[in-house]
């Protein structure tokens, strides 16, 4: 079995629809990127994972507990809260502090210590969580959720919010914890930190997923033409002809010539063949189909 198994998970809010029919697999190591405009349904799914919404019908299992049994593997788990539901009159160790308890796991002053080092939370341990920017409210939610090492760690929105020195070492904190086992599901509306940092990628659009898979085999399903930027350098006697019977010649200037090509199989021979004829090549330069042409097909 899978990390997490969804199977045909629905919910509905009197009359409104908001997951139609979910189905997904994620697998031990993976690290997939959750995508969806605002009301997509993101954040249900989200907290139906979390136990905290109440599914319509469909089922789904997580570290290869029933959605009854979640108890049973809650220490395998870690969860980031929302940030408004944190609570405020708590500092930031007794709020880790509690979180472990929950879970029966004692923090002492060094652990504490090292999870604000982890995330670079800059505040006195004695500050209330109510005194914090929302950024650093971010970094404590993202603490008590790493802070006993889970199997799987689901995010949602972990770095909106957050300045730009603090994404970049969040980011490299999700890929270090990645490459060491752990599997990641996180909501993000940034398609350039899910194709940064995931493997797969789901794509939820009105309650369904529009896509879902590896962003690679995804990128390549919905690349209907690759164009090959060439820079290079052309011998007077050039004769294009002899490969435009062959290949697709978009744009041709004093430094570059772009084609067409149908697979990406046939760039090893397109540029094979450019060599022959005398061409100096300095660089090649692929544009496939981008996550964001995708998103917003």
């Amino acid at each position: 079995m899978g990390i997490v198994e969804i199977r045909d998970l629905r919910k509905s809010y009197k009359n409104k629809v908001v997951l139609n029919g979910l189905n997904l697999d994620i697998r031990a190591g993976e690290f997939w990127g959750l995508v969806g405009k605002n009301g997509a349904g993101k954040s249900t799914l989200i907290n139906i994972l979390c136990g905290v919404v109440n599914k319509s019908s469909g089922t789904f299992s997580i570290c290869n507990a029933e959605e009854t049994a979640l108890n049973t593997v809650k220490r395998e788990i870690g969860i980031m809260p929302d940030v408004s539901e944190l609570f405020g009159d708590m500092t930031g160790s007794e709020f880790l502090f509690y979180m472990m308890s929950l879970k029966g796991k004692h923090l002492n002053k060094k652990d504490i210590s090292s999870l604000f080092e982890k995330v670079e939370l800059n505040v006195s341990m004695k500050a209330k969580i109510k005194t914090y920017s929302f950024g650093m409210k971010k970094k404590i939610a993202i603490a008590q959720a790493i802070a006993d090492n889970p199997k799987l760690l689901i995010l949602d929105e972990p770095t909106s919010g957050v300045d730009p020195a603090s994404v970049i070492h969040l980011q490299n904190l999700f890929e270090k914890l990645n490459q060491g086992g752990t599997t990641i599901f996180m909501a993000s509306h940034n398609l350039d930190e899910i194709n940064r940092l995931c493997s797969h990628i789901a794509i939820l659009n009105r309650g369904v997923f529009q896509v879902s898979g590896g962003i690679e085999d995804v990128i390549n399903e919905h690349t209907k033409k690759i164009i090959v930027k060439i820079q290079c350098h052309r011998p007077d006697d050039f004769n294009i002809s002899s490969l435009i019977d062959r290949y697709s010649l978009l744009e041709a200037t004093d430094l570059y010539l772009v084609f067409e090509v149908k697979t990406q199989s046939d760039i090893p021979h397109l540029i094979n063949a450019l060599v022959s004829c005398g061409v100096s090549i300095f660089s090649v330069a692929l544009q496939k189909t981008t996550l964001e042409d995708i998103f917003l097909s």
